[in-house]
């Protein structure tokens, strides 16, 4: 799978998964488990219910309880990967984020080794997206 493929070129570059994050698809949570242990992985499987089609907005989806536990799971994952002492994530600043997005994250479809910048996003709404300086984009 696709997965399995990222994850053998993220250990061929010394780097692992601490979260494996499947939105709106059936992840086999253990067959994955199992493919990502076999090639020296131990991370976590988090699914996500699928967002509403265009153009609804995500409102409703982002209020999901299913969708807040997943994403509290993959913070969860991603601090005890981290393991900064503090396990504080909700102190932290946009520059914070910003700093542990790039020493923590892989974005798919993006350089591992020279990754691009971040754009904290404050809001969005539809297609359009407001950036933490108050800048308008549309997606």
């Amino acid at each position: 799978s696709a997965t399995i493929c990222a994850a053998e070129s993220l250990a061929a570059r010394g780097q692992r998964a601490a979260a494996v994050v499947f939105i709106g698809t059936d992840s086999n949570d253990i067959g994955m488990q199992e493919a990502l242990a076999a090639i020296g992985h131990q991370a976590h499987i988090i699914s996500l219910p699928a967002p509403p089609p265009l153009p609804a907005p995500l409102t409703e989806w982002l209020h999901d309880p299913d969708v807040i536990t997943g994403v509290d799971q993959v913070l969860g994952s991603l601090t005890s990967a981290a393991a900064d002492g503090t396990g504080r994530h909700g102190s932290m600043s946009v520059a914070d984020y910003a700093a542990f997005d790039r020493d923590h994250l892989w974005h798919p479809y993006t350089s591992m080794a020279k990754p691009g910048r971040i754009w904290p996003v404050r809001a969005a709404s539809g297609c359009e997206l407001e950036l933490e300086d108050g800048r308008r984009l549309i997606d």
